[in-house]
């Protein structure tokens, strides 16, 4: 592993792991899996007790009826879509609390005969829906390939029952994470689990890394063509939660980013890295 840079302080940490998770016909689970609801992953409830940090009357589904309410383009899109048996899905999604909260997410539906397809990306508020057609990369996978996902409530409970996550994102007063600090992330995966075996395929795939990764998640340019060279696109995991936390300042003289991430098919933890960069 090639490394260039000024550390100042390293902490490491290790955690067994079953061999069998990376099994690509290992039916081993961890948490709540349930079909696509209007073509997102089902917001769910997590195990007896726990206290989603969603709004379960805010999400993608309620985004995806406004946007059929709002944007007749959208409804017809979504519709023709539908008819063709190419339905459209969330191919990725970003969640912050911040300034009353908001949804960006973009719907595309996956045709194997084209390189590149009309997709939708929304930008969804308490108040307002909008969107745009846009060209997007063709997504590497369709609902078909994953007909229960783990749900999203389920997604956040598993990142945070890892001490590692939960100190550096949930809120010590609500108990609940803190979207005013750290966003939620959802969409097609390109880390596979047959890569992650090897612990440097997580730092660096070749000329690129996870951060760049996930960035180009949580700004909608994921571009699976951009890391084809680096890791393999077809065994990659398809669907995958992350947790993002940035921070950091001139004044504090460096950056920070705390980044988690577990498998929607199987609900097993797939990392958590922190990072520091002076600036």
């Amino acid at each position: 592993m090639e490394y260039k840079g000024i550390t100042k302080q390293i902490n490491e940490g290790y955690t067994d792991v079953p061999t069998t998770a990376y099994k690509t016909d290992s039916i081993q689970k961890t948490g709540e899996f349930k079909n696509w609801t209007d073509r997102a992953p089902a917001i769910g409830n997590g195990s007896l007790g726990y206290e989603c940090g969603i709004d379960s009357n805010f999400t993608l589904q309620t985004g995806i009826q406004k946007g059929k309410e709002d944007i007749s383009e959208f409804d017809s899109y979504l519709r023709d879509q539908n008819a063709k048996n190419r339905p459209a899905f969330i191919v990725e999604a970003n969640y912050t609390a911040r300034n009353g909260g908001k949804w960006n997410f973009t719907m595309a539906h996956s045709n194997e005969q084209a390189e590149n397809i009309d997709g939708w990306i929304m930008a969804y508020n308490r108040t307002d829906i909008s969107g745009n057609v846009n060209s997007i990369d063709n997504p590497i996978m369709t609902m078909d390939d994953i007909p229960e996902p783990l749900t999203v409530c389920s997604a956040e409970e598993v990142m945070t029952d890892f001490d590692e996550v939960s100190d550096w994102s949930v809120n010590d007063q609500s108990k609940n994470v803190d979207y005013s600090q750290v966003t939620l992330l959802l969409g097609q995966n390109l880390v596979s689990k047959q890569s992650l075996a090897s612990p440097t395929s997580i730092v660096n795939f070749g000329s690129l890394n996870l951060i760049n990764i996930v960035s180009d998640l949580s700004q909608g340019n994921l571009n699976p063509n951009d890391y084809s060279d680096n890791i393999d696109v077809d065994a990659a995991g398809s669907y995958a939660y992350f947790l993002d936390r940035r921070g950091g300042s001139e004044n504090l003289g460096y950056e920070h980013q705390e980044l988690a991430g577990v498998d929607a098919k199987d609900g097993l933890v797939l990392f958590n890295l922190q990072s520091r960069n002076s600036v």
